[in-house]
This record gives C-alpha cells, sequence and structure tokens, in this order.
C-alpha cells in the first residue's frame, strides 16, 4: 500500500510525462527533435539511451522551454519577494504619500477590472497554452566566474503559432517574428501586458516576443535599454529553434516602449558606425514599428508632471533628456548612422492624453528631415492612448492589429 506522499509523488511523476510528451509532440520545434532523435541515441543501450534523453531534456527545460513559474530558479521566491518589497518601497518614497499618482493608480486598477471580462479568457489561454512559452531566460543570472549578470525581470515569453512547422535547413516557410516591448511609463512595465496582443499575433502566423525588462527603481532608462538590447540578440541567436525566421524579425514597441526599443535601436546603429561592440546590428531586423511612443522626453515630462508622475521621478529615470530623446538623436546622427537604420512605422491616437499624438507627428518631421526610410504612418482618428492595443481588441474592431499584421506578412524586398 502506498503512503500519501508517494502517491502524490507517482502523481506528479505521471503528470511530468504526459507533459513531456505532449511537449515533444507539439511545441518541441523538429530540429530538436531530430537532435533527440539521432544516431548517437538510437543506438545506445536502452538504460544509456534513457539517460541522454533526460540530461537533453533537463538542459532544455532550463534553457529554452521556459516556465508558468516567473520566478527564476536561479533566485528563488524568498530572494524574489525581498526585492520587489524593496523595490516597491523605494518608488513609493520617491513618488510621495499622499500624492496625485494614487488616483491615476485607482483609475488604472478600476480601468483594470472594468476590461476583466475580455482578459480573462485570454489570460485562461496564455496560461494553460502549450505553444505560449513562458519565462524564458535571456541573460543568464551569474557569470562563471560567479559575477552577478542578470536579474529577476531578464525574461521573455514566445507566442508561437499553434502549428509550428519549421526546421533546420529545411524549405518549410519560417515565420515572422515580433520582439513587442510593452509600455508601463518605465515603473510598472511587464510583459504580461501584452498578452493580448501576442495571442493575436500567434493565431495569424506570426512569432511574438515579449521581453521583461527592469524598471525604475530597478533601473534607470539607460538599464532599460540595455535589458532590451540583449533580449533582441538572444531572439536573432535562438528564434529559428523555434521556427522563427531570423532574417525578419520586427522590433515594435508601445508607449513606454516604443521609446526604449527605439534608443534600443538608435544606440545600435550609432556603435555599430563607431565600430565598438554592441548586442546586435540595426540591420538585422527588418523594421521598427513605434505605437502611441514619447520620442521627445524633455517636452513630455512637464506633461507627465502635471498628470501625476512627479519630475523629480522623471529626471532620475532619465539622466540626460537629450540623450534619451530618439527625435533629438535622430537628427544628431551621421548620414552613415541614418543609413544604417531599418525603415520605421508609427501609429499614434489623435485623441491620447497620455502621450500626445503631437509627440508622433515631430518624430516623423525628424525622420523625413534625415532620410529615414519610413514604411507607414498612421493616425487613429479619436482613439486614446489604450484604444489601439486594448479596447480595440476585446472590443471586436481592431484597425491597429489590422495593419500591423498586412505589413508583417507583406513578403520581404
Amino acid at each position: 500500500m502506498r503512503m500519501p506522499g508517494e502517491a502524490i509523488w507517482a502523481t506528479g511523476e505521471s503528470i511530468w510525462a504526459s507533459a513531456t510528451n505532449l511537449f515533444h509532440q507539439i511545441v518541441l520545434p523538429r530540429r530538436w527533435k531530430k537532435i533527440v532523435t539521432n544516431k548517437a541515441i538510437q543506438n545506445s543501450s536502452p538504460a544509456n539511451r534513457k539517460g541522454k534523453l533526460q540530461t537533453f531534456s533537463s538542459r532544455l527545460r532550463k534553457n529554452l522551454i521556459g516556465s508558468i513559474n516567473p520566478v527564476r530558479e536561479d533566485v528563488g521566491t524568498v530572494t524574489t519577494l525581498k526585492l520587489l518589497t524593496n523595490a516597491f518601497a523605494s518608488l513609493v518614497w520617491y513618488l510621495g504619500v499622499p500624492g496625485k499618482w494614487a488616483m491615476m493608480a485607482v483609475r488604472l486598477i478600476a480601468f483594470a477590472v472594468v476590461m476583466l471580462r475580455a482578459f480573462i479568457p485570454v489570460l485562461i489561454r496564455y496560461i494553460s497554452s502549450t505553444a505560449t512559452v513562458k519565462n524564458v531566460k535571456y541573460v543568464e543570472r551569474f557569470a562563471a566566474d560567479g559575477s552577478k549578470l542578470g536579474s529577476i525581470r531578464h525574461q521573455l515569453d514566445i507566442y508561437c503559432p499553434p502549428k509550428t512547422d519549421a526546421t533546420e535547413g529545411s524549405s518549410c516557410r519560417k515565420y515572422p517574428v515580433v520582439i513587442f516591448v510593452s509600455g508601463g511609463a518605465w515603473i510598472i512595465g511587464y510583459k504580461l501586458w501584452s498578452f493580448l496582443m501576442g495571442t493575436v499575433m500567434q493565431d495569424n502566423g506570426v512569432i511574438f516576443i515579449s521581453p521583461d525588462y527592469r524598471n525604475f527603481p530597478q533601473g534607470k532608462a539607460e538599464d532599460m535599454v540595455s535589458d532590451v538590447s540583449k533580449a533582441i540578440r538572444w531572439t536573432l541567436e535562438h528564434i529559428d529553434l523555434y521556427g522563427g525566421d531570423p532574417c525578419n524579425v520586427t522590433l515594435m514597441g508601445q508607449s513606454a516602449g516604443a521609446h526604449i526599443s527605439s534608443i534600443a535601436l538608435i544606440e545600435a546603429a550609432e556603435r555599430e558606425e563607431r565600430g565598438q561592440e554592441r548586442d546586435f546590428d540595426a540591420r538585422s531586423l527588418v523594421r521598427w514599428v513605434g505605437i502611441s511612443g514619447p520620442y521627445d522626453i524633455g517636452s513630455l515630462i512637464p506633461e507627465m508632471h502635471r498628470r501625476g508622475l512627479h519630475r523629480r521621478i522623471l529626471q532620475r529615470i532619465f539622466t540626460d533628456e537629450r540623450r534619451h530623446s530618439a527625435m533629438l538623436r535622430i537628427r544628431a546622427m551621421s548620414e552613415r548612422g541614418v543609413g544604417l537604420l531599418p525603415p520605421f512605422s508609427l501609429f499614434h491616437g489623435t485623441a491620447d492624453r497620455t502621450v500626445p499624438c503631437s509627440q508622433t507627428e515631430r518624430m516623423v518631421e525628424a525622420l523625413k528631415e534625415r532620410g529615414v526610410p519610413l514604411e507607414r504612418v498612421c493616425l487613429f482618428e479619436g482613439k486614446s492612448h489604450t484604444d489601439p492595443i486594448l479596447e480595440d481588441p476585446a472590443g471586436g474592431s481592431d484597425p491597429l492589429t489590422l495593419s500591423l499584421l498586412s505589413l508583417l506578412l507583406s513578403p520581404l524586398p
């Protein structure tokens, strides 16, 4: 007779075996299946074959398939909670109590509650989907010498089309890829905020990467840019393992994510021009897409201060306003640096009160002045800051996603 603990352990092993089998049948790209079933393993004795498969599966689980648990195993739950508690306490100290920000936070929570009816079914799908690979580390926690490298935020989600069918060296079509950097006012950004767009993209044959990055006060703007650059590098190096086309990768961001991704791209081009070390080449991306983004930080700070995000916090986040303004950086780039940039596309709602539409209009002017190729510019009449990415998709009318899909799925020149 089995003791209760033994029964639970046996049940757990059975569930894990079933999940592993499902993973090998559905999620695991054929390239890895080919490695698992290569002749060296096939010709081994049954005992050795089992050991090799277990070793391979363990390594694969650690490095590629992620986990539903967002807590990194190399950090631990207790350390993660301590880090998050310290970050929250520091943020409240910077914000001040009470403050106008508290009312804005209440409004944000109320908005989330109103949208729950649309969010919950998609969130359940996100959690249960075997086609969405969750919490994959894009920076290791520690280097070989024991020095600290990564943060608890250095993870990303990969939304794969349900029927991914691409193998190394095959003639099968590989999927276009989007790296989407979500917004959050540089303070509350999180990779899960983009799950609504991620599910739409994967249903339409696009692999959607949503990287997390450090927020203030855990990091400043330059740290966020560095994180996103490392996530881009990881994607370019590994996306073929998931059926993605490394030659068809689009960098995209919304709100603060549009700002961070644009600076990451500009810095990559500037470093390439100067022959400096960089995480990726700007031209390794087929395009950049900005949605409702702020591109002139200096002119935006007074507006954000008026709306409750205190100037002193923004000045802590942006240690150099000019350096963190994409519009000003574009105007200051050399001709050769500009020539290294991929085509740009910009989208914005004309009724956006969080980040005025004028930010995109002025960015377009700067791009035209410098001769940066513009692939598409769309201003959505009467749309707010969140309409194009939340309310419209939830309500069934989604002009932004339709425009994005026509852009992403069009043949490359």
